[in-house]
């Protein structure tokens, strides 16, 4: 029999755990390669590694990301959707009258030649006026203005003032009526509702779709004098809308701000009066309504000189 030798058998068992742990290891790191080469093959199949891949598009996006339209409204006039009530103009229909202008025939027989409308200012040298177009006065003899619920009264076109020599606009002082036209229970001229001065400017860039109003004695609300035909009155009217879009030409002319489209309906007789819109602190003035485009097939849009086109300087 053979006899047992302990050291052999340990030195045998020695090498067979050897063979064994090494075979373990190779098989380890064949699983580790095969299942590394697999994810970096398909990104998706690896939460971690997609997390890197992500980060690494981010570092590497464009500085130029576009504007999103919460920075660009807040780049822009904030447009005031709400409409323009009755409650808001009623401190100022007083302040607004028909114009209505007078010139000699051919025979020498003084007759009715213009009609516009016009606003009562009170201005920073303390003249009570009234403001209207250039062109409703321009060559006539002279103008009355009336407002059926105040009275009518004169205008002293030997004093004529003008914002500035670009714009449409006329200031007139008020004045006693002509001899040939007397009225009686007049309120005296420095009594009269000159609020409408005291009105804060809109914006010179009013947003489009802004809300717009405008009061004046527009042709159509023409209605007869029964005791002088040929005098023809008006009604005051007023029209609602929305700024359209602008008249960028008036740059080109000299003037410093855009005058504005409007989709409220005027008519001639409206020019000189006033416009309203709302900004952000409430009703302020728009401009003057001054004239209508023709130029349409169908529609015609009304345009309104900018405030900031007609700001009095007092040297002009």
């Amino acid at each position: 029999m053979k006899s047992m030798n302990p050291e052999g058998q340990k030195s045998e068992a020695s090498k067979v755990a050897a063979i064994v742990v090494g075979g373990i290891v190779i098989v380890v790191f064949l699983v580790l390669v095969f299942k590394n080469s697999n994810s970096s093959s398909n990104p998706a199949s690896s939460g971690a590694n997609t997390s890197t891949a992500s980060n690494a598009q981010i570092t590497n996006a464009p500085a130029q990301a576009p504007t999103s339209q919460a920075n660009q409204q807040s780049n822009s006039p904030e447009i005031n959707s709400s409409q323009i009530t009755a409650s808001d103009i009623a401190p100022y229909l007083t302040g607004v009258y028909g114009v209505l202008c007078y010139r000699k025939d051919d025979n020498g027989v003084e007759q009715l030649y213009d009609t516009g409308s016009g606003s009562l200012w009170t201005f920073s040298d303390g003249s009570d006026d009234i403001v209207t177009n250039e062109h409703v006065i321009a060559g006539d003899d002279y103008c009355v203005i009336y407002n059926s619920n105040v009275g009518m009264f004169g205008l002293n076109l030997s004093a004529v003032k003008v914002w500035n020599q670009l714009a449409d606009e006329a200031i007139i002082p008020v004045s006693e009526l002509p001899s040939s036209k007397p009225v009686s229970g007049l309120p005296s001229v420095n009594s009269l509702n000159y609020d409408i001065s005291s009105l804060q400017d809109c914006p010179s860039n009013v947003p489009q779709d802004s809300p717009v109003l405008v009061i004046g004695y527009p042709a159509f609300s023409t209605i007869l004098n029964t005791n002088n035909p040929e005098e023809a009155f008006k009604n005051q009217i007023t029209t609602n809308g929305t700024i359209s879009g602008y008249d960028a030409p008036s740059k080109n002319q000299g003037l410093p701000d855009s005058n504005y489209y409007i989709s409220a309906t005027i008519d001639s007789g409206n020019s000189g009066g006033i416009a309203f819109s709302k900004n952000a602190d409430g009703l302020c003035l728009l401009g003057i309504p001054t004239w209508i485009t023709l130029t349409g097939n169908f529609n015609n849009e009304g345009i309104v000189q900018n405030i900031h086109n007609v700001t009095w300087t007092g040297s002009n």
